[in-house]
């Protein structure tokens, strides 16, 4: 799926960290990354790191950090956004299949809240199955889904 119009995409670098972090706690308000976590996950050797940008505007519409496969184990999105006010414009799937294509073929997995039913009903459109459930995994209790998509198929 190409990028719709209107954005462009880049990778991810340290200047993007306040930047990130404001659009995770507007997308993430109970469990956003803390600021020093989203600084190393852009230095990390070992993960994969991109921004979507809205022409002309200051703020992040999106982005994506993916943690590379280390042997045979899967690749796991760390964490995915997209701004609520860019929600709805195939920016979500365009991440989801940049990651994917970036690291296929392979497995890659990820984690969403129980009650995000609009994340959940996109991964499984885009082929994302439910591995297990993970209880209480987030901060207030509420529990994790781990889903797994197969990119070798």
């Amino acid at each position: 799926m190409p990028l719709p119009d209107g954005y462009q995409q880049r990778g991810a670098t340290i200047r993007d960290t306040r930047r990130i972090r404001r659009l995770e706690k507007r997308i993430f308000p109970k469990d956003a990354y803390p600021l020093i976590e989203i600084f190393l996950l852009l230095i990390s050797p070992v993960t994969h790191n991109t921004v979507i940008l809205s022409y002309g505007e200051e703020e992040l519409a999106g982005f994506l950090s993916v943690s590379k496969p280390l042997l045979d184990r899967p690749v796991w999105i760390v964490t995915i956004g997209v701004a609520p006010e860019h929600q709805h414009r195939g920016l979500g799937t365009f991440l989801m299949q940049y990651a994917e294509h970036q690291f296929s073929p392979g497995r890659i997995r990820l984690t969403v809240r129980a009650g995000n039913h609009p994340a959940i009903s996109l991964y499984e459109k885009l082929g994302y199955h439910l591995l297990r459930r993970q209880r209480g995994y987030y901060f207030d209790g509420e529990d994790g889904l781990i889903m797994e998509k197969d990119l070798s198929r």
